[in-house]
């Protein structure tokens, strides 16, 4: 992906007002983050070795229905260790008080929790991804 082509995701996330834009494309992920209508962060990483679950290729919202959110700020991780599968995939089946994934804030890492049993539907971030107080992490089907 070019140059061009991410001030472009830039543009249309500042003249719609979004707050982020996710995208991959061969294997590249593109996290463009914007707060009070300019872009403040953004960022690029190959996930050649992630499974194709962990991106997105569409431009995400924070607010889902039935969503496990993050209990702090911090740096999530969908893996124990870059070698590891993933805690979750979508379709994974959970129960109350599985891991789901790691934050990691000030050196500390975080167990995030399923809070019910049932279905991942949805993986709302990606590994290595920086995530907000409240913000969506995965979904969680019954």
């Amino acid at each position: 992906m070019d140059t061009k082509t991410i001030r472009e995701l830039a543009a249309i996330l500042r003249e719609h007002d979004l707050q982020r834009i996710n995208i991959s494309e061969n294997n590249v992920h593109i996290s463009i983050e914007a707060k009070g209508g300019s872009t403040e962060s953004m960022s690029v990483s190959d996930n050649t070795s992630f499974p194709k679950s962990e991106s997105s290729d569409a431009v995400v919202s924070t607010e889902y229905a039935g969503a496990v959110k993050s209990p702090l700020v911090g740096t999530v991780y969908l893996r124990p260790d870059p070698e590891s599968q993933p805690y979750v995939t979508v379709g994974s089946k959970v129960t109350k008080g599985d891991v789901l994934c790691l934050v990691e804030a000030m050196k500390m890492y975080n167990d995030i929790y399923a809070d019910r049993s049932g279905t991942i539907a949805e993986i709302c971030v990606v590994n290595g991804q920086n995530v907000e107080y409240g913000q969506a992490l995965f979904v969680i089907e019954e």
